[in-house]
């Protein structure tokens, strides 16, 4: 099994997963696996057979009909089309996980630094950027002023910067990362992935003076408590009923040392009956 990615004009990028014998069509047909406008219904096709990618297409003086190598790097199968492609074997599918935070920024790239490591030649040093702000996650293309070699993909689609929602795709010509509520999906990174623990931290970011850093001296940490910090649970609903009733009877208390009116609390239906 192989995977095939085609990138048309450097801003469309197709993908299609291919068995030993098959093959695939590329054109404006409604029977061709994948439909691109600006070409003739069924003007190109691509066989994979042997170990090798080869392609055929009418009317196309200068197709390159030699055997394609696999190889991560895109190349032109010929002049007259803006089109690339490259394939090699299908990755594992391994579906590592990544939650994304309410607030902060979260970097991908292939230089160690980053937060997410991907270990692919195909993928820049920063090769894109997330900014996540109260929950709402957008993505940019690559990160500390400069973009990708290869392009950042959404939903097929060349991207500079898009607001992030469920159920979206990234492609990074051969790696794919799906968006899952706030959650993101390496599909088929497998061992190229790595999550770095040491990179940057919650609160900060890198090459910015606007967030805090959370540097403490020496003085301040021995007058910060050692202990752990407990939290208490949240108030049950009988809790809530018991602060509420007493809340009332004091204010009926006072109205009642003072000769004012005090209403019936009986009358009331959340007083009759006390929650479980």
């Amino acid at each position: 099994m192989i995977q095939c990615v085609l990138r048309w004009n450097n801003e469309r990028l197709y993908k299609v997963e291919l068995e030993n014998g098959k093959s695939f069509t590329v054109g404006s047909g409604k029977n061709d696996t994948l439909f691109v406008e600006e070409l003739l219904p069924g003007q190109l096709k691509f066989t994979y057979k042997k170990g090798a990618l080869f392609a055929s297409g009418k009317k196309l003086r200068d197709l390159y009909t030699e055997a394609i190598g696999g190889s991560a790097t895109l190349q032109r199968i010929t002049d007259e089309l803006p089109l690339t492609i490259c394939w090699q074997e299908a990755g594992e599918a391994a579906g590592q996980k990544y939650t994304l935070p309410y607030r902060g920024v979260v970097t991908i790239g292939r230089k160690d630094e980053n937060n997410i490591v991907l270990e692919e030649g195909t993928v820049s040093g920063y090769q894109m950027t997330l900014r996540c702000e109260e929950g709402m996650a957008y993505l940019e293309d690559g990160g500390h002023n400069r973009q990708s070699t290869n392009g950042t993909y959404l939903n097929g689609h060349r991207i500079q910067k898009a607001k992030l929602k469920s159920g979206d795709i990234i492609d990074l010509l051969h790696l794919r990362i799906e968006v899952k509520n706030s959650e993101l999906i390496f599909v088929d990174a497998g061992r190229r992935l790595h999550f770095n623990t040491s990179g940057v931290g919650l609160g900060t970011t890198q090459n910015s003076r606007k967030h805090l850093r959370y540097r403490r001296s020496p003085r301040q940490r021995e007058r910060l408590p050692a202990e752990p910090i407990v939290l208490q649970r949240p108030p049950t609903k009988a809790r809530l009923f018991e602060k509420r009733m007493a809340a009332v009877y004091e204010v009926a208390q006072y109205k009642q040392e003072r000769g004012l009116p005090v209403e019936d609390l009986a009358r009331w239906p959340w007083a009759r009956r006390r929650p479980r």
